[in-house]
């Protein structure tokens, strides 16, 4: 077998007169596809290899054959890319071109048209050269270079989003940016409630049960969380407080204001410190509808 200056193979094998290719070709070299593209190459011969896109356009290969090895950009291209090896992938940045969207599976809204830019991703967004941040340790992203975008196109419907894309899970919650997470992230279960911006509660997520009653904002409670029962009264704005819950009963007299005492609460006997003060001052509560001041 002929070998050049550099040590590499010159040239293939004729078509049919030996259908084996040495494993030091594949493992060692860069063999282009159009030199393997006649031959059948064994599944154990690729396992530590170059893998030319021609076997991947037409053969399964599994994901985890190809996290582990950089394989060049011109192989992959025009390849057919199942969504799964992007998730579980090792991918350079030099995969994102235009050419790999637009002949390939991988539809275009899945990556944002600024993540291809110039066929290329600004390398100060991705350190070792990898995509998505996916394998990238959390510590080494610097949260300025975060894109909005990063993850999810808001306009992907989220059935088409595979679901480990799916919610932000890979994200610390510090890092998730709010503002993207989609309604179907319901509950927002596993964010810290202090990270959580609460104008992106979603109304599922129904009596905020699981968020400490001084990070509420009341505003934000539902008519579904009814009577405010596990908020301690001295958390709840009085304009807040519903009818319904009726009658302040837990409350110290000093501390509800006059204006949001309702009607069928009207204290009838002498508040506290009131006999201090000159009768000409005692305000006297209006009765309630059909009962007069003295009745009981």
């Amino acid at each position: 077998m002929s070998r050049s200056r550099r040590g590499e193979p010159s040239l293939p094998p004729e078509p049919g007169s030996d259908s084996r290719i040495l494993l030091s070709w594949i493992k060692y070299y860069r063999i282009p596809h159009s030199w393997i593209k006649h031959y059948r190459i064994p599944n154990s011969w690729i396992s530590h290899s170059w893998i030319p896109h021609s076997w991947i356009k037409h053969y399964r290969i599994p994901n985890s054959w190809i996290k582990h090895y950089r394989i060049p950009n011109s192989w992959i291209s025009h390849s057919w890319i199942p969504h799964s090896w992007i998730k579980h992938s090792w991918i350079p940045h030099s995969w994102i071109k235009h050419s790999w969207i637009k002949h390939s599976r991988i539809s275009h809204s899945w990556i944002k048209h600024s993540w291809i830019k110039h066929s290329r991703i600004p390398s100060s967004w991705i350190p070792n050269s990898r995509l998505l941040y996916s394998q990238i340790p959390h510590s080494l992203i610097p949260k300025s270079r975060i894109p909005n975008s990063r993850l999810l196109d808001s306009r992907i419907p989220n059935s088409q989003i595979p679901n480990s894309r799916l919610l932000y899970s890979h994200i610390p919650n510090s890092l998730s940016p709010h503002s993207q997470i989609p309604n179907s992230r319901l509950l927002y279960s596993h964010i810290p409630n202090s990270l959580i911006p609460h104008s992106q509660i979603p109304n599922s997520r129904l009596l905020y049960s699981h968020i400490p009653n001084s990070l509420i904002p009341h505003s934000q409670i539902p008519n579904s969380r009814l009577l405010y029962s596990h908020i301690p009264n001295s958390l709840i704005p009085h304009s807040q407080l519903p009818h319904s819950q009726l009658p302040y009963s837990q409350l110290p007299y000093s501390q509800i204001p006059k204006s949001q005492i309702p009607n069928s609460q009207i204290p009838h006997s002498q508040p506290p410190g009131l006999s201090r003060l000159p009768r000409e001052r005692w305000k006297i509560p209006e009765p309630a509808a059909g009962k007069s001041v003295r009745q009981r």
